[in-house]
């Protein structure tokens, strides 16, 4: 879904697809940005796929410390933004400020 944005969704769009919602109002040179960023990334991947000498060894090297860091942003961002002192607001009761 990250990629593809489906109709269905109520996305504005994929920060990593050129061609998404997204960047129909942005100017050109953001959409290359954003080509060469995911391109630069899948390279990244890819590199450290052969690097790593098969699968096995980059699910141990790469893919484990890559879930625990994932999941330990995750949940000290979850713990800062949910306190009972934390304010909310309804739909409709805000804006986006420009």
């Amino acid at each position: 879904y990250l990629l593809m944005e489906p109709e269905w969704s109520s996305t504005d769009g994929s920060h990593f697809w050129p061609w998404s919602r997204l960047f129909d109002r942005a100017p050109k040179d953001e959409r290359l940005k954003c080509a060469v960023s995911s391109a630069s990334c899948i390279a990244f991947l890819a590199g450290t796929f052969a690097f790593a000498g098969g699968p096995v060894n980059w699910a141990i090297e790469y893919g484990a410390p890559y879930l625990v860091f994932s999941w330990w942003l995750f949940t000290v961002t979850y713990l800062q933004h949910h306190d009972h002192d934390t304010e909310t607001f309804e739909e409709g009761e805000w804006n986006y400020v420009l």
